[in-house]
C-alpha cells in the first residue's frame, strides 16, 4: 500500500538532522502485580510481539527522486527490532533508569523501516519496570499519542490481554481486514471542493497574519498578541551542535495546581506558564544571565477534534509573552495571563487550515535561520517550548496486571531553542518530562528543582497547600539526583 505523506507530518522529515532528530517518545514506569513469576516480563515482550501491526505504524517514508515522498506499508515487519527488551544493572534507580533513556533518546530512527520502538527496560527498583518509546514525529502528534498509549492499557487489575500503541484501534468499526465503504464518486467531489475552499481560506488567513507581523515589527500598528523574532538572546537558544540529551523528571498533583488557577482566576496552563516562567529566571540568574525582557514560550495548541484519533499531526504554535524580570509570583501570574488570553484571541481569528498552514510557515523559517545561521542574528522567537497534554481522568491503567504510576513525556526540541518541557496528566498526577541539548545545558538539575520550589510557593502564595489539606511537595527524578523511594500518589479529585 501506498500514500502520500501529508506536509505537516513530511515537515518532520525535511527539518531533521543528525544533531536534532524529530522524534518524540515517553518513559513509562509500571509497578508489577505482587504473584508475577520470574518469567513475567519474558511473557509480556512476547505477548507485545505477537501484535498486529496497524497503520500508520506499518509505514515507512520513502522519497523518490521523481516524485512526491510517500509512505509504504512494510510486509515485512522485524518485531525484535521495533519491540525491545533489556535491563538495568543493580539497584536500578530512576538516575539508572533516565541514564538509559537519555541514551536511548540520541539518534535518528531508521528510515529504511517503520519509524518507531519501544523497550520493555526491567530491573527497576521496588518490583518495577519500564516501557521506552520513540516515534517519529511524522506518525504522530501528542493528542494523537495519547488516546494510544494510553487506549493500549486496561482499568482492570486483573485483565490480561496486552495491546500496544502500534495496534490499537479506537472503535470496532476500524477492524484490520473490514473493508471500508467506498464514497461515492459525488462525495468525493464535494470533499475536494470543501478542501479547496478551505486553503483558499488557510492561505488568506496567513497572509493577514503576515501583515500584522510586518505592521507590527515596522511600529506602524499594535498587534493583540506577541510576535516572532523578539525574544530575548539566552543560552537556550545557542546552536545545538550534537543529538545528545539531558534529561530531567517531576510529578505534581493536579487538583492542587487547579485550586491555584481557580483562586487566581485563571486556567491551568496560565498556573503553569508562571511556574516554568519564574523557574527558568532563577535558573538563568543562577548562571549569570539575567535576562532584560520577558522570556517567551513557544506552546503547541492541538487543532484535532474530539473524536478524532487519526495519527498525524494537527496543531499550529502560540507565542506567549512570560511575566516581566523580577516580578512576584502574584503580579507574574497575572502578566502570563493577560499574554496567553490575548494569544488564543489571536488564534480564534484563523481557521484550523490557517493556523496549521501558519505552524508549517513559521517552522520552515526558523529551519531556515538556524541552518544558514542567520539565527545567530536575527532576534529569537522563543526561549523555551512547553506543551500541555491532558490525559485521562483516571488513576488506574494497567498493562498485563501492572499498575501505571507514571508517564513521562519526552520529545524533540526546536530550531533556535534547546529546552523542551512537556506535561502529560493522568489521574490527579503531572507528569514532566525536560529534554534539552546537553551541549549547552548539560545539568538540568536545578532547573528541575526550582519547578518544585515556584510549584510550592505559588501553592502558598494562594494558600492552596492548607485548603487541600495535603503535601504539595512535588516528586522530583532528574538523571543526576533521583529519590530512590517510591511515594504514594494521591487519590484523584473530582470536579477539582
Amino acid at each position: 500500500m501506498k500514500k502520500p505523506i501529508p506536509p505537516m507530518d513530511l515537515s518532520f522529515y525535511l527539518m531533521e538532522t543528525h544533531a536534532n532528530p524529530k522524534h518524540v517518545g515517553a518513559v513509562q514506569i509500571f509497578q508489577m502485580p505482587p504473584n508475577a513469576g520470574d518469567d513475567y516480563l519474558i511473557k509480556l515482550v512476547d505477548e507485545l510481539r505477537q501484535l498486529p501491526v496497524l497503520e500508520p505504524f506499518n509505514f515507512k517514508p520513502v522519497f523518490s527522486r521523481t516524485g512526491m515522498p510517500q509512505w509504504h506499508s512494510d510486509g515485512n515487519m522485524e518485531m525484535e527490532y521495533h519491540l525491545r527488551h533489556s535491563a538495568l544493572p543493580r539497584p536500578g534507580t530512576m538516575k539508572q533508569l533516565l541514564a538509559v533513556a537519555q541514551r536511548l533518546h540520541t539518534g535518528i530512527l531508521d528510515r529504511e523501516r517503520p519509524g518507531w520502538i519501544c523497550q520493555v527496560i526491567e530491573g527497576l527498583e521496588g518490583n518495577r519496570f519500564a516501557v521506552y518509546i520513540k516515534i517519529h514525529h511524522a506518525y504522530i502528534d501528542g493528542m494523537s499519542a495519547v488516546h494510544r498509549i494510553f487506549g493500549a492499557l486496561s482499568p482492570d487489575p486483573d485483565s490480561n490481554e496486552v495491546d500496544g500503541f502500534w495496534s490499537y484501534q479506537r472503535s470496532s468499526d476500524e477492524s484490520p481486514g473490514k473493508k471500508k465503504k467506498k464514497k461515492s464518486a459525488a462525495r468525493q467531489l464535494r470533499g475536494a471542493g470543501k478542501a479547496a475552499v478551505s486553503q483558499v481560506r488557510a492561505i488568506a488567513d496567513l497572509n493577514k497574519q503576515l501583515l500584522n507581523i510586518g505592521l507590527e515589527l515596522s511600529k506602524l500598528r499594535k498587534h493583540t498578541g506577541h510576535i516572532p523574532f523578539n525574544a530575548p538572546r539566552t543560552r537556550i537558544n545557542d546552536p545545538v551542535s550534537s543529538d545528545l540529551r539531558s534529561m530531567g523528571v517531576t510529578t505534581m498533583p493536579l487538583d492542587t495546581l487547579k485550586r491555584i488557577g481557580k483562586e487566581a482566576g485563571c486556567t491551568l496552563n496560565d498556573t503553569l506558564l508562571t511556574i516554568i516562567d519564574a523557574a527558568l529566571y532563577d535558573f538563568l540568574t543562577r548562571l549569570e544571565e539575567k535576562p532584560g525582557q520577558p522570556l517567551v514560550a513557544l506552546c503547541p495548541m492541538a487543532l484535532r477534534d474530539a473524536n478524532d484519533a487519526t495519527a498525524n499531526t494537527q496543531g499550529t504554535m502560540l507565542a506567549i509573552e512570560l511575566g516581566q524580570p523580577g516580578s512576584g509570583l502574584r503580579e507574574r501570574l497575572k502578566q502570563v495571563a493577560n499574554s496567553a488570553n490575548n494569544a488564543k484571541q489571536d488564534a480564534r481569528k484563523m481557521s484550523k487550515a490557517g493556523l496549521m498552514d501558519f505552524f508549517l510557515f513559521f517552522a520552515g523559517v526558523l529551519e531556515i535561520l538556524q541552518r544558514t545561521g542567520l539565527d545567530r542574528i536575527v532576534p529569537h522567537s522563543g526561549n523555551v517550548l512547553v506543551s500541555n497534554v491532558p490525559g485521562p481522568d483516571t488513576e488506574n491503567m494497567y498493562l498485563m496486571g501492572s499498575r501505571m504510576e507514571a508517564i513521562y513525556p519526552l520529545t524533540t526540541i526546536g530550531a533556535g531553542i534547546n529546552l523542551m518541557i512537556t506535561l502529560l496528566s493522568h489521574g490527579n498526577s503531572l507528569d514532566f518530562g525536560l529534554v534539552a541539548a546537553h551541549g549547552t545545558l548539560p545539568d538540568i538539575d536545578y532547573l528541575v528543582e526550582r519547578l518544585d520550589y515556584q510549584f510550592e510557593s505559588l501553592a502558598r502564595e494562594f494558600g492552596v497547600a492548607e485548603k487541600t489539606g495535603r503535601k504539595t511537595r512535588a516528586r522530583r527524578k532528574t538523571v543526576s539526583k533521583a529519590k530512590t523511594k517510591a511515594r504514594a500518589r494521591p487519590k484523584a479529585r473530582k470536579n477539582a
